[in-house]
């Protein structure tokens, strides 16, 4: 008589590590074909963000307690000089001599110190050059195109300013940069013309002199960003602008003393946005009154406006009444934040922690105002308990 050999069967153990093996392949495959998977992409942007934080925190103990500036500009204290953040972008090497060209508009000379952006910078360049990162990371000079502003071979250098364009065009190794976001940029900015169509890199005016500021450069040193699915933007909280009065209006009689934040002057750190997803640029909002000033309640005033309309998701607003966010009849969008995660942002609050927050139509769904009580999440007036502005526009 034949005896029938008795079939094995799987043990759970063994079925839970063919399903895992399989996920493990499926993920593969996903990160080999779109570069990161939206998962993946998400985690290791919330660690730049962590990591960004520590690099906040050495620069505080090294300043005084001051919180990094969002932007600055150090062209009445530097001039000419070089060795500061944001003081050189590029060189032309003439046999053994390196000569420093004194223009950091990455298009052309426009013979205006305000508009060849030197001395002018961001929280990106000050973390960059003060923790070191360009040798940390061994980013390289690049050979670039002449625009005019010197003679021999020029090249892009990473020593006095956080990479840009130039360098995530050209490198492979872009996502090892944590000061940009790994996800990329969802949109261009702005994100529709004034005929209602998609925007897009314009080389033969990028760079020049437009309303709003330097056209295709990310804010604050331009108009915009025209870096559509290169690495993502994280955008500073403008509250925290250290320009002086004299710095922004440019008027010979008015005050050249930059002012800076400590930390103990925000009252809610925990609730405090310093950093969130932006396709825009590296700042995020307008600029705050000046105390002293005889236009204060004007200045501050285009401040509220200016913030309200940068976190004015109109297209996110649309989809989320059932409307469609490409049907634009005035093509314009005010919209800086990114929700570049399945419809949702990531936040870097003063505390150090890391927030991920679902798409909003307003500041107001986050700062929350009358008949409305927001998320506890605040980006004005940050050194007071509560920003409710009167706003002429009506927010």
């Amino acid at each position: 008589m034949q005896k029938t050999k008795p079939r094995h069967a799987f043990t759970l153990t063994e079925v839970l590590v063919v399903m895992m093996m399989l996920a493990i392949l499926i993920s593969l495959v996903l990160y080999a074909s779109s570069g990161f998977s939206q998962s993946d992409a998400l985690l290791r942007s919330q660690n730049h963000l962590r990591e960004v934080n520590q690099y906040m925190q050495n620069y505080t103990n090294s300043n005084n307690g001051r919180i990094v500036p969002s932007q600055f500009n150090r062209y009445d204290e530097e001039g000419d000089s070089i060795g500061g953040a944001a003081s050189r972008m590029a060189y032309s090497l003439n046999g053994e001599n390196v000569e420093w060209i004194g223009v950091n508009n990455p298009y052309q000379s426009l013979d205006d110190p305000a508009q060849d952006l030197t001395h002018v910078g961001t929280w990106a360049d000050l973390i960059w050059v003060e923790s070191n990162l360009g040798d940390s990371l061994t980013v390289a000079d690049m050979p670039i195109d002449d625009w005019g502003s010197g003679s021999g071979e020029l090249y892009r250098s990473f020593k006095y300013s956080a990479p840009d364009r130039t360098f995530y065009k050209e490198n492979d190794r872009w996502e090892k940069n944590p000061l940009r976001s790994v996800a990329v940029n969802t949109w261009n900015w702005p994100r529709w013309d004034a005929n209602g169509d998609q925007t897009d890199f314009n080389a033969s005016i990028a760079g020049t002199d437009v309303d709003g500021g330097l056209a295709g450069l990310p804010v604050p040193r331009g108009s915009g960003a025209w870096e559509r699915n290169m690495p993502g933007f994280f955008a500073a909280n403008n509250f925290f602008d250290s320009r002086s009065l004299h710095d922004v209006t440019g008027n010979e009689d008015d005050s050249r003393t930059d002012r800076y934040w400590s930390e103990g002057q925000i009252k809610a750190p925990a609730r405090s946005v310093y950093l969130v997803d932006s396709f825009a640029g590296e700042t995020i909002g307008g600029t705050p009154g000046f105390l002293g000033s005889s236009d204060y309640a004007t200045q501050q005033g285009d401040y509220y406006d200016d913030t309200v309309d940068s976190f004015y998701a109109f297209g996110e607003e649309l989809e989320s009444i059932g409307g469609d966010s490409t049907e634009i009849d005035t093509g314009i969008c005010t919209q800086e934040v990114d929700f570049r995660y399945g419809k949702t942002c990531l936040m870097l609050f003063l505390d150090g922690h890391v927030g991920q927050e679902e798409q909003w139509g307003s500041l107001w769904d986050l700062e929350g105002r009358e008949g409305n009580p927001g998320r506890s999440i605040r980006i004005l007036d940050l050194d007071k308990r509560k920003a409710n502005p009167d706003l002429a526009s009506g927010g």
